[in-house]
């Protein structure tokens, strides 16, 4: 019986030994780490996250407010932590579209290995708004700002995607006008390639933020060329062949009816004042011919921002009868002391009506005035006018419009008067 009570005795002491080294280990470590210290952390406080959103709903816009943390540990384990030690969000789970006031939890990574206590923090709850997602396709517009160098110009730009998809929340998609590339010009002279981030704008060109634009960026060509002289000619149908026996080509109609040509000083004083298509066949045709055909364009000319095809529509039509004459324009009224040239020198007249009326008529039935009273030097685009000896035709000219350059007639210089001999 005594040595059990020796052995108590024995174990009473080895554990009060062992408390007492804890507490003496204890004190020793928290003299070195220090005493506890209260601060808040971090200085540039923790992001709010979102977590769990609804299917179909979005955040209305970023969270900006930031989470500042209140700590209670020793400072030498309190200055071990790094931001990305703590975590801040909001979870949004059940919630609908609204504004909704939600807690604001906070996790800390390494706390509790530190023996480091998480107080409280600020702010305790925020407010989030949710609004409908929504999604739609966007055209894609270049805005280009500055200029080119002095003697260049710039052509209609391209861009690569034309169209892009935005979503978000429904009040800012509805909002969105259109989505830009902007270009800045720097006197540049050689075309612009670039890739640009895009952007969202409202009606008045206002920046719409809190959509997402996919994709975000768009490869943008802008062409920049010389500067060149420009000339607006007529665009002449080239119509070859013969209809069908019975029909006849009741109406001819080219569209674009004028076009304008841009290149060096030199070719465009010498461009005559109308362009042709290739040509456009309505051999044995019974019915409308329609073709879309390239311009024949003078060389070292180009059409300025548009395409070098036009459509040529010929409407055939039976029973009556057609015939086509081409005809030297007439002048009249021309002032004196000018002379006119008319381009092109020769114009087409297209007569539908009667068979008989047609056969019986001659070249020299069909007049083609071109009136330039009132008209001085220059050049002048005018609108014939036709005279046909038969009422019961129709007529149709082509080109409507021609150009007439009016010039005045240079005069010669008589010879001086001789002298008189000097006696």
């Amino acid at each position: 019986m005594s040595a059990f009570r020796g052995w108590l005795n024995n174990l009473g002491s080895a554990v009060l030994a062992l408390l007492l080294a804890v507490m003496v280990w204890m004190v020793a470590v928290n003299e070195a780490q220090g005493p506890p210290v209260e601060v808040t952390y971090p200085t540039q406080g923790v992001p709010i996250e979102t977590v769990n959103v609804p299917e179909g709903l979005v955040v209305f816009d970023q969270i900006k407010r930031r989470v500042n943390v209140h700590l209670r540990g020793p400072k030498a384990n309190i200055d071990n932590l790094t931001p990305e030690d703590f975590r801040a969000y909001v979870d949004l789970a059940g919630l609908g579209a609204g504004v909704h006031e939600v807690p604001v939890q906070v996790q800390c990574a390494n706390c509790a290995e530190e023996r480091i206590n998480l107080l409280d923090w600020d702010p305790q709850r925020i407010s989030v708004r949710l609004d409908e997602l929504m999604k739609r396709s966007v055209r894609v517009e270049v805005n280009l700002q500055g200029s080119p160098a002095v003697g260049y110009q710039t052509r209609t730009p391209t861009v690569v995607p034309g169209w892009v998809r935005i979503s978000g929340p429904r009040s800012q998609v509805e909002r969105v006008a259109a989505v830009r590339a902007y270009v800045y010009l720097f006197n540049d002279d050689t075309t612009v390639q670039k890739e640009i981030a895009l952007v969202a704008v409202d009606e008045e060109g206002n920046l719409v933020n809190g959509v997402t634009i996919t994709p975000n960026r768009a490869d943008v060509t802008v062409p920049v060329t010389p500067e060149g002289r420009r000339k607006e000619v007529s665009v002449t149908p080239n119509i070859t062949g013969t209809v069908a026996a019975g029909y006849y080509a009741s109406n001819i109609r080219v569209e674009p009816q004028t076009v304008v040509l841009t290149g060096p000083r030199f070719r465009i004083q010498d461009a005559p004042g109308f362009v042709e298509t290739e040509p456009v066949s309505i051999e044995g045709a019974r019915g409308r011919v329609q073709a879309q055909v390239r311009l024949v364009i003078p060389e070292g000319l180009e059409v300025l921002e548009g395409s070098d095809t036009v459509t040529v529509t010929v409407e055939v039509s039976p029973f009556l009868g057609g015939r086509v004459f081409e005809v030297e324009p007439m002048i009249r009224d021309l002032a004196s002391g000018l002379e006119a040239t008319i381009s092109p020198p020769r114009v087409q007249v297209f007569l539908s009506g009667p068979l008989p009326d047609l056969e019986t008529l001659t070249e020299h039935d069909v007049q083609v005035i071109v009136d330039l009273s009132d008209l001085g030097p220059g050049r002048h685009k005018v609108k014939p006018l036709i005279l046909i000896g038969r009422e019961t035709l129709n007529w149709q000219i082509l080109p409507e419009v021609v150009e007439v350059s009016i010039a005045v007639i240079p005069t010669e210089t008589p010879p001086p008067l001789a002298s008189p001999p000097v006696r």
